[in-house]
This record gives structure tokens, C-alpha cells and sequence, in this order.
């Protein structure tokens, strides 16, 4: 029996315990979908009220079209109040709780847990170097999924990018120690999504490009980049993101790649930062 004053469990921490982190919408985004909800609700009852106490009038005044009229304007109105209210909670589902875990994440109160483990993701760039405006993944076998950045904190995704590194680091560093190598698909800039509607046919088609595009593989010995080699001994190498630089051991810049939509990114930065010698 919980004491009085213990904190409710969200559903998902019922099912998967304790959450290390939960990251819910930024305060202003709350305040305007609430606002939409409440005021446009009010509205409808003015709306309504003021309507039907007025039909009496204007039935004496204007007959049964000046009726009709007056009824087609307020279902007029209160469509467009309910539109608005439905963008209220449009946006409060869009930005749903996280939950984040040391294996996974979870995505609402009734999402299941997406584990790190077999997680394919990437970031969409944003328009300054290092930042990205959502992240897109897809746990196993299941379709493409999208989180919108910019509804959230700034610091609210550190720990998914700490974590799905940590699940895989050892194994991955394992396999290239033993000679093997990490292959990380990336997009040509140069191709894009264009004539392509709807969240999931986008996701899946930029899916597409990512993995029929370039590719970056790392080895104990050398990054490339689509075939170009770059051994960790006669190069230094800079990563962060989906931005890489490789330099010559005299600084000079010998190839930059910016806002790179790159699967597994964090991994990629963190193998660049340990590897690299120079």
C-alpha cells in the first residue's frame, strides 16, 4: 500500500520500473496546447449559447433563411474552434513523455520499451553544425519512428545519447580489436526526399538513401570514407554528429563532411575519439 505523499508510477514504470530520466515538453508548448483546449472549449459554449438564444429573434425578424443562416455560421464557427482544440491535443500527444532507461526508451505512457541493443537511428541536421531537429529510429523489425527535437529541452536527450553507445561499445570494440570493422551508412547530400508525403513514406525513403549511399567504415587501422583511407597513424580525425574532419598531422584540413545524415552517429564519434592517435 503506497503511504500518503508517494509519488504515482506512470504506467510504464509499473511495467518496465523506475525510469533514470523522464523528459516531457518544453513549459511553453504545454501552455499553448492546454490554452487551445480550454479557451477554444469556452468558446464553443459561448458560441452555442449566444447562437440559440438568438435564433428566436431573428426567426421573428428574418424568417427561416435568416434561421438557416445563422445556423450554417455557427457550425462554421464551432468547426474551426474545434480544429483548434484538436491541434491542442494533437500536440500534446506529438510530445509525449520519455522515458529513458539504461537498455531502451520508451515514448509515451502507452509505448513499448525501443531497446538500444538492435537500434538503427539517425538525426536530421539542423541548420547549425551539431544540432539536429529529431531523431529517427526503428527498434528491430518494427517501421520507422520519429521524435520532433525542437518540442523538447535542449539537454533532454543526453542520456539516449550516452546509453546507446554504452550498449554496444564493449562488443563493437571487441570485434574490431580481433581485426574486424563498424560500417556506417550515410546519405548523399546531393539526393533527397522531395515528392515524398507522409511521416512514415519519408522515414522509410530517407532509410533508403541512407543505406544505399556512402558509407564510412572504421578498423583498428584506418577510417574511410567510401574508399577513401584515412590510417589513424598519418591522420588526425575529428567527429561529432554527423560532422567530420580529417587533418593532416600539420592541422592543414584534408577532408570536411558537416551535417552528415549518418546512421549510429554517437558510435561513430566515439570510435573516431578513441582510435584516433594524433
Amino acid at each position: 500500500m503506497k503511504k500518503r505523499g508517494e509519488n504515482k508510477m506512470s504506467k510504464v514504470e509499473e511495467k518496465y520500473g523506475k525510469a533514470k530520466k523522464v523528459v516531457g515538453s518544453r513549459f511553453y508548448l504545454k501552455f499553448v496546447s492546454w490554452s487551445n483546449i480550454v479557451l477554444w472549449s469556452c468558446f464553443i459554449f459561448a458560441t452555442i449559447t449566444v447562437g440559440f438564444n438568438s435564433i428566436g429573434k431573428i426567426m421573428e425578424n428574418k424568417g427561416i433563411s435568416g434561421v438557416l443562416t445563422i445556423i450554417l455560421v455557427l457550425f462554421l464557427l464551432i468547426l474551426a474552434q474545434i480544429g483548434f482544440i484538436a491541434l491542442g491535443i494533437f500536440l500534446l500527444k506529438k510530445y509525449s513523455n520519455i522515458y529513458f532507461y539504461d537498455d531502451g526508451f520508451v515514448v509515451g505512457s502507452k509505448g513499448e520499451k525501443n531497446y538500444y541493443k538492435d537500434l538503427k537511428y539517425y538525426f536530421t541536421p539542423g541548420l547549425t553544425p551539431g544540432t539536429f531537429t529529431s531523431i529517427n529510429y526503428k527498434p528491430g523489425n518494427q517501421d520507422w519512428k520519429m521524435i520532433l527535437g525542437n518540442g523538447y529541452g535542449v539537454k533532454s536527450f543526453h542520456l539516449f545519447q550516452e546509453d546507446v553507445v554504452k550498449a554496444v561499445y564493449s562488443e563493437v570494440m571487441e570485434n574490431i580489436e580481433r581485426g574486424g570493422m563498424e560500417v556506417f551508412p550515410f546519405k548523399n547530400p546531393k539526393k533527397n526526399t522531395f515528392g515524398f508525403f507522409g511521416q512514415r513514406k519519408v522515414l522509410a525513403k530517407m532509410a533508403e538513401l541512407i543505406e544505399n549511399g556512402y558509407k564510412i567504415t572504421v578498423t583498428k587501422e584506418y577510417i574511410s570514407f567510401d574508399n577513401e583511407i584515412y590510417k589513424w597513424d598519418d591522420y588526425k580525425v575529428s567527429g561529432n554528429y554527423g560532422n567530420i574532419k580529417v587533418f593532416s598531422l600539420d592541422g592543414k584540413v584534408i577532408l570536411s563532411l558537416v551535417n552528415l545524415t549518418v546512421y549510429r552517429p554517437n558510435l561513430l564519434s566515439t570510435l573516431i575519439s578513441t582510435l584516433n592517435k594524433n
